[in-house]
């Protein structure tokens, strides 16, 4: 309630503010950053498994155990492994710390995914390896539906 009382008595001293700010505003623009959305720069690299037939119970332990076995024993600087399995598919995520190079990070589990495919049933697909990050997933989810059309 103050506030309103010094601007009632003194309306020039608030024009002048609200000048300022005016005047200022694209100087504090400009030094502003301007990505609402940044790059996260965390380094995970994915291993995706298939093999046709499998539940995902089988394939967990046929396919995605021994990648991510084979995941710790070949790769340095691994901060954790995350893995998932459904019917013939799985798909093991390895996070590495921070500062890695994923080019490096990429090599070796490229490298593991080839050595755990020896292990693995006869017609399992090659790991394949792609880089991974969460600057990729989107902001927004969408869904719409209706009682009256149809799919």
């Amino acid at each position: 309630m103050w506030i309103v009382q010094i601007a009632l008595r003194r309306p020039y001293t608030f024009i002048v503010a609200a000048l300022l700010i005016l005047f200022s505003m694209p100087f504090v623009l400009s030094k502003m950053a301007t990505d609402i959305f940044p790059q996260i720069h965390i380094p995970v690299v994915a291993q995706l498994w298939e093999y046709r037939g499998l539940t995902a119970k089988e394939m967990a332990e046929r396919v995605t155990f021994q990648a991510e076995r084979e995941l710790g024993q070949a790769i340095d600087n691994i901060e954790h492994t995350e893995s998932f399995s459904v019917a013939g598919l799985g798909i093991v995520k390895v996070f590495f710390q921070p500062g890695t190079d994923i080019n490096t990070a990429l090599a070796q589990t490229t490298m593991s995914a080839n050595g755990a495919a020896r292990g693995m049933p006869q017609g399992t697909q090659a790991g394949r390896v792609r880089a991974w990050s969460a600057s990729e997933l989107p902001v927004v989810q969408l869904s719409i539906s209706s009682d009256t059309l149809s799919d």
